[in-house]
């Protein structure tokens, strides 16, 4: 079973960017979150879409 949601750490580190930065995606729009009391989820689909589509399958890599 796929995940459906990431901590922001996560998706900070999966993304190679900052928190910060993931929290302007947020306000921007870009990446949904969920808040479960203090815990904040990003959608694994909000990140997928942010992804072109040849990297979000995982099967290119970059260099």
């Amino acid at each position: 079973m796929q995940r459906k949601t990431y901590r922001v750490h996560e998706v900070a580190q999966l993304l190679g960017i900052g928190r910060t930065t993931i929290y302007k995606l947020i306000n921007e729009g870009l990446l949904q979150r969920i808040k479960l009391g203090a815990t904040t989820l990003i959608t694994a689909a909000s990140v997928d879409a942010l992804l072109p589509s040849d990297l979000a399958g995982g099967a290119a890599e970059c260099r």
